[in-house]
């Protein structure tokens, strides 16, 4: 199984990457007539949403091409099955789900008094959250609908998110990622610090629709400061 999956994802990333190359001769001229107009499956539905972002982002032609051939942001786009229509999706679950974190760990902060944040402090939040009859359920692609609602949302404000490493949604998403993962480390505390503090986060869901200029540009600035990371 697990020789099948590797099989597929590499067939998946050269599709992908044959879909960016057709997208950069196109821009600069050297694509062959016809080609575009032939492309179906899997290598369209790619090139049409390269093309989407590339656009809708208005950034250079060869910044463009260099950001996208990274491998992380490939895993990304594969997240959200390259499609914003599923990205605004996930959006609208992980907007629902802070709300309902937020106010879990609030409930659980007056009922012990945490004064700070150690990892023996997160080891029982863990525990606590992985037995609150509303926390257990938030796994696999509500916890990934979290992290990328507050990635996307904090890619303004220039926070610890330029630090996200895209491992953590895309485990998420497969089911391999808890919630108590999500607070671990010195910017998992920094988060659960600022949960501690009610809406310190000042979360929010700007965008109207899921072709919003606004959540394609943010995904554009979140992607450069991770690659420059």
């Amino acid at each position: 199984m697990k020789k099948y999956n590797k099989l597929i994802d590499s067939l998946d990333y050269n599709e992908y990457l044959l879909a960016l190359e057709y997208y950069h001769k196109e821009c600069i001229g050297l694509l062959e007539e016809g080609i575009i107009d032939n492309l179906k499956g899997n290598i369209k539905k790619k090139y049409e949403f390269i093309k989407q972002v590339a656009t809708i982002g208005k950034q250079k032609i060869e910044d463009i091409i260099t950001l996208f051939k990274d491998s992380r942001v490939y895993k990304f786009f594969s997240a959200i099955g390259f499609s914003f229509k599923k990205l605004y999706s996930m959006l609208k679950v992980g907007y629902k789900n802070y709300s309902k974190l937020q106010h879990i760990i609030a409930e659980y902060v007056a009922n012990t008094k945490v004064a700070k944040w150690t990892e023996d402090q997160i080891r029982k939040l863990d525990k606590y959250l992985q037995n609150h009859p509303v926390a257990r359920k938030m796994a696999g692609p509500v916890i990934s609908a979290i992290l990328i609602y507050i990635w996307l949302n904090m890619a303004f404000s220039g926070d610890f998110v330029a630090d996200f490493d895209f491992t953590d949604i895309i485990n998420s998403a497969m089911g391999k990622f808890s919630l108590g993962d999500i607070f671990t480390g010195p910017e998992g505390i920094k988060l659960l610090t600022l949960f501690f503090i009610g809406a310190g986060l000042g979360l929010s869901f700007p965008w109207p629709g899921e072709q919003s200029y606004q959540l394609v540009t943010g995904v554009i600035i979140s992607l450069k400061r991770m690659i420059r990371k």
